[in-house]
């Protein structure tokens, strides 16, 4: 497939010279603004979680903060409630997992029921899941995830980082949308992200490698989807490479190379939204 590409991405460093900031001092303001944020919308942070053994079951509004969760088939599982349907996980380090069966996820946001289509919207922020599951075999041994947002809604993350996933996909996203910034994936298994819906996807500051030969994104209809980059390397490349997307059906996303950070404009939620650089 050959994907449609509109836009030049500016190179990292002419980025940091015009901003005049370093990274160590605007990735502390990117936090801060992030939980500022969540504080806004979601009240004041809850005292952390701790040590969690086994499926944490959520129903939104919620926010789960500060947890170590392990030995579950799912580390948290989160379903919409009935008035609200914004969820927050941050400082979360979910891993190893284990499943009896041939289902399993770090993060799992439910199908709504019914038919339902009310949208979940979650929120994420300095989460890292190391799931370990077994090696990808097929859909029917070894159906497992980093994240299966398996919703209709919108997904934002913020420093989410997710290694040896191993099996099915580290982000299977069936979110309308999905923005990432400083997103970290590494490890093998069948495919890094799968994209289920249009979007428009956004992937700012952020990494996804795999050690061999295989698709690092997965379109289920590429005509129609948009893939936003800014800033981004897939297996050190600063684009996305032509035989590294994998289409379900059609023959090539739109792919967008920012020549702006859009954290610097309205492009990106404002849970994204980079510090201004000093004056």
């Amino acid at each position: 497939m050959t994907p449609r590409i509109r836009r030049i991405l500016l190179p990292a460093l002419l980025l940091t010279l015009a901003t005049g900031a370093s990274p160590a001092r605007g990735a502390e303001c990117a936090d801060a603004r992030a939980l500022r944020w969540l504080e806004d919308h979601l009240g004041p942070p809850p005292p952390p979680a701790g040590v969690l053994t086994g499926r944490q079951r959520l129903e939104t509004p919620v926010w789960l903060r500060g947890a170590e969760i392990a030995d579950a088939k799912y580390a948290v599982s989160l379903r919409r409630g009935p008035d609200a349907g914004m969820a927050a996980l941050s400082e979360l380090a979910i891993g190893p997992l284990r499943s009896d069966d041939a289902y399993g996820a770090g993060i799992r946001v439910e199908a709504p029921r019914d038919g339902d289509d009310s949208p979940v919207r979650l929120f994420l922020h300095d989460v890292q899941i190391v799931a370990d599951w077994p090696d990808w075999v097929s859909y029917e041994e070894t159906n497992y995830d980093g994240i299966d947002f398996g919703a209709p809604g919108e997904l934002y993350g913020h420093r989410v980082r997710i290694r040896d996933w191993n099996a099915d996909a580290a982000l299977d996203i069936k979110a309308d949308l999905s923005q990432f910034v400083a997103l970290d994936i590494s490890g093998g298994g069948n495919r890094p992200i799968r994209y289920w819906r249009a979007g428009p996807h956004d992937l700012v500051a952020s990494r996804i490698s795999r050690p061999d030969d295989g698709p690092l994104i997965w379109f289920a209809d590429c005509d129609a989807a948009t893939l936003r980059i800014f800033d981004t390397q897939f297996n050190g490349h600063p684009r996305l490479p032509a035989d590294r997307i994998a289409c379900e059906s059609g023959q090539g996303p739109e792919i967008a190379y920012l020549s702006e950070d859009p954290r610097t404009t309205d492009a990106l939620h404002p849970f994204l939204r980079g510090c201004p650089a000093p004056d």
